[in-house]
């Protein structure tokens, strides 16, 4: 009877612990797919040009420039 009830314990350990490693492996393929999100994301945010900005600069000390003339 002791066997029994080792056997049914350790038998409800094991499917536990087969449970927690599909939980594991769709946790960590969730985990993968909003890496690649983040790094899709973030690749599209980078600055592309970056004269662009010296270029608003100018824009600014331009508008300035005329501010000061009148």
């Amino acid at each position: 009877m002791l066997h029994a009830a080792l056997y049914k314990h350790t038998e409800g350990l094991a499917s536990d612990l087969d449970t927690s490693n599909e939980m594991v492996a769709l946790l960590q393929e969730k985990l993968e797919e909003k890496d690649r999100l983040l790094k899709k994301l973030m690749s599209q945010n980078e600055p592309k040009d970056e004269p662009n900005e010296s270029n608003c600069d100018e824009k600014s000390d331009q508008e300035t420039e005329l501010v000061v003339e009148t």
